[in-house]
């Protein structure tokens, strides 16, 4: 049974709770009296909290995301791009190595290569004996090519022919995360590629100063939070360039970052499964599997940032809408109806069947009544963030030519 309130001696008016709120007594209830209540539970079940509402708008972000991974088909996309990078990768070294063997010799030759494989793959990193095996194979197939022009030429045009195909996977895949439908020109094309190529390698240099301890006891945590800061810096390029859509700087931030920790656990993961597993359980043929393997998820990673920043910024087809402004889960198609109905309105006032008179300055113009009058809408829902909701529409008047 609810206790009675009671006045105490101060003359205060002592209201018991319940768990359906404060218990009023009923002169006060029903006078409608206005009374101040000390030290009153807050109504939890009104009050959605804070992390809840994180939490729920978190999950709505992962579905639109995931979603949109499985409508671009970037799984593919990955595996496409890793197929022309390690086909890319062989005449690379194999081209770098006979010029510095040519130069400087076998031994900074093999020096070179077991850097190269260091900074390309952080598997091989911690792994000397699958370096050191890669760097013989192509340091005896550089000695061999020694002699061998065309075979240094053919490295050239499959070099080329491979970096070509991972800038055209890269776009094609871009254009298909922002639904865009530009064309660019070779140069644009040319000037894509060099910025793309130039991030690509500067992340893969952060990847491998990942494993480079300096801070001491503070590494575990300043290692990784320098590695995603630099990879996504690295990577900024890419997402800001490779869009044929207008993004703006804060539109590709959350990809870039994305982009970093994922290559950050990434280099973690593979380094922890080499440091685990004998050198000899995958000799050479295992180590080229891991590689094709860090290049499948590192291009998976980088897609998938720019997913997050289409879904983010509202620029994906392939999902619905975020409602940014209200609770997760809320209907978009609210906040657009309140920018929609004045046009509405104004598209209504032409079904009257009336001559439509325009007036501008001292030029007054009379047409008939349109043939059709409607109204065009679009609507870019994304966060406060990174710049707010944006809709632009307007009125549509046709006129159809009579005889």
């Amino acid at each position: 049974m609810d206790a009675a309130p009671s006045r105490s001696g101060s003359g205060r008016l002592r209201v018991p709770f319940g768990p359906d709120g404060p218990h009023l007594p009923p002169q006060v209830a029903s006078t409608g009296r206005s009374i101040r209540v000390r030290g009153a539970p807050p109504n939890m079940d009104s009050i959605p909290s804070r992390a809840r509402r994180v939490s729920a708008r978190g999950k709505e972000v992962t579905r639109a995301v995931i979603v949109e991974v499985r409508e671009e088909n970037l799984t593919f996309m990955a595996g496409s791009i890793a197929y022309h990078a390690f086909v890319s990768l062989l005449p690379f070294l194999l081209l770098s190595l006979f010029l510095v063997t040519t130069v400087g010799g076998e031994a900074l030759a093999t020096r070179v290569v077991e850097a190269l494989v260091a900074t390309i793959t952080p598997a091989a990193s911690t792994s000397g004996d699958s370096a050191r095996s890669i760097a013989d194979v192509l340091v005896l197939a550089a000695r061999n090519a020694t002699d061998s022009a065309g075979l240094s030429l053919l490295s050239v045009a499959v070099l080329v022919w491979g970096a070509l195909r991972i800038f055209r996977g890269l776009e094609q895949a871009f254009s298909d995360i922002y639904e865009s439908e530009a064309q660019n020109t070779f140069l644009d094309q040319i000037d894509d590629a060099v910025v793309v190529f130039l991030a690509i390698g500067v992340a893969l240099f952060a990847v491998a100063f990942v494993g480079v301890p300096s801070f001491g006891v503070a590494d575990v945590v300043l290692r990784p939070l320098l590695s995603v800061l630099g990879i996504g810096v690295a990577l900024f390029p890419v997402y800001y360039v490779f869009p044929d859509e207008d993004v703006s700087v804060r539109e590709v931030v959350p990809g870039t970052l994305v982009a970093g920790a994922g290559w950050t656990v990434l280099s973690h993961g593979f380094r922890l499964y080499t440091v685990s597993s004998s050198a000899t359980s995958y000799g050479i043929v295992g180590a080229i599997i891991l590689l094709i393997t860090w290049f499948y998820f590192g291009g998976l990673v980088l897609l998938f940032g720019a997913a997050v920043n289409a879904v983010l910024a509202g620029r994906s087809e392939d999902v619905e809408d975020i409602a940014w402004g209200e609770h997760p889960g809320s209907d978009p198609g609210q906040i657009d109806a309140r920018f929609v109905e004045p046009l509405e309105t104004l598209q209504g006032s032409f079904d009257d069947g009336a001559e439509v008179t325009l007036e501008t300055g001292d030029a007054v113009v009379r047409l008939p009544p349109p043939d059709e009058a409607r109204v065009d809408v679009t609507t870019v829902e994304r966060p406060a963030l990174l710049g707010g909701d944006r809709e632009s529409g307007g009125v549509v008047l046709r006129w159809d030519s009579r005889e």
